[in-house]
């Protein structure tokens, strides 16, 4: 089998853990610094994709269709590659089919999940630190608001990035493949998320509405029983407990007990108490509780 083992450093303004990888490379500040490749187990090479001609190993890999893309958490350089090279570069796209996710079979054979770790228990070359370090420093604006993109600092992430396919190829040497079941799971699973969730959008809005318009009058009964404007006040422990009804938080399991909806255990039987005014909670206390509930 051929395959080329291939990595991307990037940056933008969108913050990939929030958002994820899809949303990340889908947004329009998300550029690609290089990338790396490494074709059958050799030395990697790192080009620029601005600056390629679209010759040589990359668009010889991409062009055939027997040539696998090795990926640690392939859905990243898969979401980087469909919504920049090919939505902006215009390279030809690559189908699930032609990915290979080296993070999944490392799930799959219980070793950890980052490429670091996973190649520390391997026992595989090391994974540069400090380049991880300076690349996200790369992508970081200054208080100024400019970016500072050096020549020097290209060429540092370049080697870093060359580092990371040095490791991704030795530790898919080392775990292979996931075997032809776990495979078509795998993929199943790709086409599952790449779809994403179907959502009734009319049913939504309805639902919306509908909670909505039955939040305006129990807020309205709210303020005019406690005189707070909102259901998350405070103020409202106070309220409470001059009405002999002593919460020690308003939290959503506290309010429960107190409703009676959760039965104390043993193990809770000492807490002072509090709850042991569960029957005479009732009246103006009982109804507040429910509304904050409720809403």
């Amino acid at each position: 089998m051929k395959y080329v083992v291939l990595d991307f450093e990037t940056y933008s303004a969108c913050d990939l853990k929030k958002a994820g990888a899809w949303r990340y490379a889908e947004d329009p500040t998300t550029e690609i610094i290089c990338i790396g490749l490494a074709f059958d187990g050799g030395e990697p090479e790192v080009i620029y994709p601005e600056l390629y001609s679209g010759e040589g190993l990359l668009a010889f890999a991409v062009n055939d269709p027997a040539v696998i893309f090795v990926a640690h958490n392939a859905a990243f350089e898969k979401a980087v590659w469909r919504h920049v090279m090919v939505a902006r570069y215009y390279w030809p796209d690559i189908p699930n089919g032609r990915w290979h996710d080296t993070m999944a079979v490392c799930a799959m054979k219980g070793l950890p999940l980052r490429l670091e770790k996973a190649a520390s228990i391997l026992r595989l070359p090391a994974k540069d630190t400090d380049g991880t370090r300076e690349t996200l420093a790369y992508g970081r604006p200054g208080k100024d608001g400019n970016y500072r993109h050096g020549s020097e600092k290209l060429e540092r992430i370049a080697a870093y990035c060359g580092q990371d396919v040095r490791v991704e190829t030795d530790l898919h040497k080392t775990v292979r493949g996931p075997g032809t079941e776990e495979r078509s799971t795998w993929l199943l699973d790709q086409t599952i998320n790449e779809r994403g969730v179907r959502i009734d959008r009319t049913l939504v809005a309805a639902c919306r509405n509908i909670v909505e318009e039955a939040s305006v009058p129990l807020a309205e009964e709210f303020r005019k029983i406690t005189g707070l404007e909102k259901i998350g006040s405070p103020a409202l422990l106070g309220w409470l407990k001059d009405r002999g009804v002593d919460l020690p938080n308003l939290q959503a399991d506290t309010i429960d007990r107190a409703l009676g909806a959760v039965e104390d255990d043993i193990s809770n039987a000492g807490e002072d108490a509090v709850y042991n005014n569960l029957q005479e909670l009732t009246g103006e206390c009982r109804r507040i509780l429910t509304i904050r509930k409720t809403l």
